[in-house]
């Protein structure tokens, strides 16, 4: 059952009459999740059916004053798109960063924001097939120009991420070193470093190879979807990712972090930790998320997926060596892309939140979100933020203000048979859901 919403079985008051009638109603009653849904704003439609792309993820970025949203456009050559809205007003027309060029797309937006300074990375090619060579681009807003800051990617896991703090801007991605070495999953995980948006970019290097932590007995492996994050002060960056690999016929998955300490334009590395528990042939630990906390507390987020119906939400944070299960009931995600529930997490103060896709029983994805008071130690009641019963609500993002909102986006698709159909990008904001013992309804609800 959906976060918020419950349905009393008709059959069973037909056949039972009003005494088990009045027991199921009860039981129904007993199992609302109850939210705190006051103050939400109603969901605002950033971009349009026409101009979503469907190759991969959105993402947000705020801080006290701004905030904005990037997603990739369904045209060729139009590039990475940015809504931006003032905090204390409305939203500003999208913008564009370069364009990738003729006949060529831009996917996999990541977003960073400091001092004003707002910066893009994202990767451009003819498609995002394994064969086709990519580039890494990055851009900060008002620049004239995109730079290349590695050219010759191949695979479709490249994902890069970008993060700013005390020590600067750190920019990670996933790349083999040839198209051989994609079709075998040997990708490494690669870092890039500028201290501030003036200077240049160092040449990209590898922090771990994609056999640093393979098991005993794996034939081949590699490095997915990696995300980074930086400490607002001090020199502390940390990296973690998804690991894949092979051993007797089955793929393994699991959660890795390194941490990196930065001096000058060197960040030196510390040996990789596993975080999720060791892989095994039913259980894979996919798509993580990142965060450091004002007090510099290691937040992560991940998925543990047993099956395309059979999905849950794994966090691990500051307070406690082991990771926590987040999701009340087993997470269902259409298994078309995306086929694992995406995860995003932010942080203010002792609020912690974190967001995830995917349906509960049955119907298509929503996005889902639950917050902690206190740090990540106990976890208040979770909450559907989409809530498009027509729709897949997919690739969520979130942030905290220091005012206690959440805001958030996502991406809204209707399948057609076999295929997506973009319907657009979506964002609302209201305060973090809290146990109050109140019975929360549904109380937005969109149709095509």
């Amino acid at each position: 059952m959906t976060a918020g919403r419950w349905r009393v079985p008709a059959v069973a008051l037909w056949r039972n009459g009003f005494a088990a009638a009045a027991a199921v109603l009860a039981a129904a009653l007993a199992s609302i999740t109850v939210v705190e849904a006051i103050g939400w704003s109603p969901p605002v439609k950033l971009v349009g059916t026409e101009d979503v792309r469907v190759e991969d993820t959105i993402d947000v970025a705020l801080d006290s004053d701004a905030l904005y949203v990037a997603w990739p456009s369904v045209e060729p050559a139009a590039g990475i798109q940015i809504a931006m809205r003032d905090l204390d007003g409305g939203w500003a027309a999208p913008f564009a960063m370069e364009s990738p060029g003729a006949g060529r797309y831009a996917w996999s937006p990541a977003l960073a924001l400091r001092s004003g300074t707002v910066g893009v990375a994202w990767v451009e090619g003819i498609t995002n097939t394994i064969s086709n060579p990519k580039r890494v681009m990055q851009q900060d807003e008002g620049d004239p120009s995109a730079t290349a800051v590695f050219d010759g990617a191949y695979c479709t896991s490249v994902a890069p991420d970008l993060a700013v703090g005390g020590s600067g801007w750190h920019l990670v991605f996933a790349a083999p070193q040839s198209e051989a070495d994609c079709t075998g999953a040997r990708i490494n995980l690669y870092h890039a470093f500028r201290a501030a948006p003036d200077e240049p970019w160092t040449a990209s290097s590898v922090v771990i190879t994609h056999s640093a932590v393979l098991d005993p007995g794996a034939q081949t492996g590699g490095i997915w979807y990696p995300r980074v994050a930086v400490a607002d002060s001090g020199a502390t960056v940390r990296i973690v990712w998804q690991q894949r690999y092979v051993q007797t016929g089955s793929v393994h998955e699991s959660i890795w972090m390194v941490t990196g300490t930065t001096s000058g334009t060197t960040t030196a590395w510390s040996e990789p930790v596993r975080l999720s528990p060791s892989p095994t042939d039913a259980a894979l630990f996919v798509r993580p998320s990142l965060l450091i906390d004002e007090q510099q507390g290691v937040h992560v987020l991940w998925t543990k997926y047993l099956g395309p119906a059979d999905q849950h939400i794994y966090y691990l944070g500051p307070s406690s060596s082991t990771s926590r299960q987040l999701n009340l009931a087993p997470v269902g995600v259409s298994n078309r892309a995306p086929r694992y529930a995406r995860t995003s997490i932010a942080a203010q103060g002792e609020v912690v939140c974190a967001a995830w896709h995917g349906y509960v029983g049955v119907g298509l994805e929503e996005t889902t979100l639950r917050c902690s008071d206190d740090g990540g130690v106990s976890w208040q009641i979770s909450d559907t933020v989409s809530d498009s019963p027509v729709l897949l609500s997919v690739y969520p993002e979130i942030g905290l203000t220091a005012t206690g909102n959440v805001h958030a986006a996502w991406a809204e698709y209707e399948l057609g048979g076999s295929n997506w159909m973009p319907k657009g990008v979506y964002y609302r904001s209201g305060p973090p859901p809290r146990d109050d013992g109140r019975v929360f309804l549904p109380f937005v609800t969109r149709g095509k």
